[in-house]
């Protein structure tokens, strides 16, 4: 698993979340799951009930990008999301 250090921050990332593997486990210390309604540039639909199981279960809250299918067509509150954002000048 690829890691990145940001400030005192030490961020993981899956390369892709859809394969067998790590399953309903996650590191001691994460702090947050974060994901994509639609995973670009693959345009696979996230799991979202899935994601906010395994992050409930170990208590950190699930983050939803949800810029790409905006909140008319998806609401992932509704499938367990803690908190979402959405980009709304992608593309000026």
């Amino acid at each position: 698993m690829p890691g990145y250090v940001l400030g005192n921050f030490f961020i993981y990332s899956v390369i892709n979340a859809f394969t067998p593997g790590p399953g309903n486990t996650l590191a001691l210390n994460t702090k947050a799951v974060f994901g994509e309604t639609i995973v670009n540039p693959a345009l696979t639909v996230l799991d979202i009930e899935r994601f906010a199981a395994i992050a409930h279960k170990h208590g950190a809250p699930l983050i939803i990008d949800n810029t790409f299918t905006t909140p008319i067509l998806c609401k992932p509150f509704e499938f367990g999301a803690d908190i979402i954002f959405r980009i709304v000048n992608l593309g000026c």
